[in-house]
């Protein structure tokens, strides 16, 4: 049995897993998003209990403070769950007449979406220039429909190389504990 992604390693429980580190995509949105002149990010994600997003989370918290920026100070705004959307937290903080961030850091890209049309809401035509949005995109097919910062995160081609690296370490009779890419 290996197990593919990214879990607590108390649920692992000592099996061989292929995980990903997602520092470098983060890294690399937040370095997008200061360039254009961001010091409020907020972090967006749903579900408060999921390993992953408390892991982007961490990763969004370290990248603030090398690019010296306080952590302490990002709004971090969670949903109610999995797949339960975003509109209900996040828009009373739009609807305020000073909006307490300048550009929202949603690494899931379908909650991204809902985000643009939030933005969308509060500023118009002119949401590029008073909002920006950074996000994980799948591939050049889909765009946001404003224009933001993202990165392509390649998550199932880099679990792929990570599971190929797995069975090989197995097949050579080496038993890893896990792969990270």
């Amino acid at each position: 049995c290996i197990v593919v992604g990214n879990y607590s390693e108390q649920l692992l429980d000592s099996l061989p897993s292929v995980r990903s580190n997602a520092y470098h995509p983060v890294r690399e949105v937040l370095s997008q998003m200061a360039a254009k002149g961001c010091r409020r990010i907020a972090f967006v994600s749903e579900d408060r209990e999921n390993f992953a997003g408390q892991e982007l989370l961490h990763h969004f918290q370290l990248v603030l403070t090398e690019l010296g920026m306080n952590p302490a100070e990002a709004p971090v705004i969670w949903g109610r769950g999995a797949f339960t959307g975003i509109t209900a937290e996040l828009r009373p903080l739009l609807d305020q007449p000073e909006v307490p961030f300048d550009g929202i850091f949603c690494p899931d890209y379908r909650l991204a979406l809902e985000v643009c049309c939030l933005i969308s809401a509060r500023y118009g035509f002119d949401a590029e220039r008073q909002m920006t949005l950074g996000s994980f995109q799948r591939g050049n097919a889909y765009r946001l429909p404003i224009s933001g910062c993202s990165v392509d995160a390649r998550w199932s081609s880099r679990a792929e190389t990570a599971l190929r690296q797995l069975v090989e370490l197995i097949e050579s009779g080496k038993v890893p504990q896990s792969v990270c890419v």
